[in-house]
């Protein structure tokens, strides 16, 4: 696939962590400036989740005929208007109102970049995907850092004004430089009722297993991106500097899983793949809950496990997310959509969890989160079955032409 076109897809991608993530240094200033209480300013955070999950969602109900770029174009457009908006909010009521229209605009944008990855190269989208979620991870950890430079010389409305100004830019090149990957072949029945892709991709266990599976290894990122500040500042009392190297170090365990899941799935099938990252994730994730019991105070030991941990997560999440758009072929857009919103609210429930258990401190809610989260994804792998396309893949022959969604047949699963 065009370098190009992947890098541009990539930037794309960034902007739901940035929705997310980059305002939290000036949150504070925010909260004060509009009067507004702690629920209220968290709630700016969780209904940009939330907006990215039903943003992504709305995309599967796009027709084909409108193809990929100009949905993605009106999805952008939206994005920057939310982002203005959101620097000139008078209270906290509009910026609420408005973060969900954020998270709406990077939904669909997200969601789309996904689906012309798998128009323009499906037989390495777990590779491309990959990549992608490289972006996925690297920018949650550098975007905070970023908002705190901007913010230590403007205030809040500068950082949504700042982001605003990034996403025009971005814009721009994307209409200047995107091209169109739908072809209009692939053109669904216009009889197709609204929710008719929907409804058979939510009744296909080819397509819902590894969504599912997808969403838990998304749980296992947002859980630890939400809890770690308690579990390494609050209970272990570190500095901010030693918490930043140690988020560090977890997150480049997760970019290394990201990186090497695809890597290795063209060695062991798709389902031997997650069968084992699950399980090493698991591992790891054992270890640092009996750590947390047995040495509490101990840092090292757990944060050495929670790698082990994000290592086993992170290798879940591309390949599964090719595994449920691969299943589906003749719905590519459609599949997408519906996976990325069980990613975005399977991993804003789960992630949000360590932090509402009304038991223990320290890693142990984390740990035992995370554990659950990676026990139910190598429980429904498991039962995974391949698309015809992996079959295809899998034997090393060309795909044969892909039966619309209506009749697709599934194989069972031999690896």
């Amino acid at each position: 696939m065009n370098l190009r076109v992947l890098v541009l897809v990539a930037m794309i991608t960034a902007f739901a962590p940035l929705s997310m993530d980059l305002y939290l240094p000036g949150l504070p200033d925010l909260r004060a400036d509009l009067g507004a209480s702690d629920q209220q300013a968290q709630m700016t955070v969780t209904l940009c989740i939330v907006g990215l999950a039903l943003g992504q969602f709305w995309t599967s109900l796009i027709p084909d005929r409108f193809g990929r770029r100009r949905p993605l174009v009106v999805g952008m457009i939206g994005w920057v208007i939310a982002t203005v908006l959101c620097a000139l909010a008078p209270n906290i009521t509009a910026i609420l109102a408005l973060r969900l229209c954020q998270g709406l605009g990077a939904g669909v944008a997200i969601a789309l970049a996904r689906t012309v990855v798998a128009d323009l190269d499906p037989d390495n989208l777990s590779m491309h995907l990959s990549r992608m979620m490289l972006v996925l991870s690297v920018v949650p950890v550098l975007a905070p850092v970023i908002g705190g430079v901007v913010v230590s010389v403007t205030n809040w409305r500068g950082l949504f004004g700042g982001l605003a100004v990034t996403g025009s830019l971005l814009l721009l090149v994307m209409i200047l430089a995107l091209p169109e990957s739908h072809q209009p072949g692939q053109t669904q029945d216009a009889t197709e009722p609204l929710f008719g892709p929907v409804k058979r991709l939510v009744r296909s266990p080819a397509f819902l297993l590894p969504a599912v599976i997808s969403g838990t290894g998304f749980g296992v990122t947002f859980s630890f991106i939400g809890d770690s500040a308690f579990v390494f500042r609050g209970h272990y009392g570190l500095a901010p500097v030693p918490y930043g190297l140690i988020f560090g170090l977890n997150a480049l365990a997760m970019i290394a899983g990201l990186q090497t899941g695809p890597i290795l799935e063209r060695r062991i099938r798709t389902k031997a793949l997650l069968l084992v990252a699950t399980s090493v994730g698991a591992v790891g994730a054992v270890a640092a809950l009996v750590f947390a019991v047995v040495t509490p105070h101990v840092v090292a030991l757990v944060v050495a496990s929670l790698m082990v941990t994000l290592l086993g997560g992170g290798a879940v999440i591309p390949v599964a997310t090719a595994a449920a758009i691969d299943a589906y072929p003749g719905g590519v857009s459609a599949a997408s959509g519906v996976c990325g919103a069980f990613q975005f609210l399977l991993g804003g429930v789960l992630g949000a969890l360590p932090t509402l258990l009304p038991f223990g401190d320290g890693a142990g809610p984390l740990a035992g989160v995370c554990l659950v989260c990676l026990s139910v994804g190598h429980a429904l792998s498991r039962d995974l079955k391949r698309s015809p396309l992996r079959n295809a893949q899998a034997a090393g022959s060309r795909t044969e032409p892909l039966p619309m969604p209506g009749s697709l047949q599934l194989t069972p699963d031999e690896g």
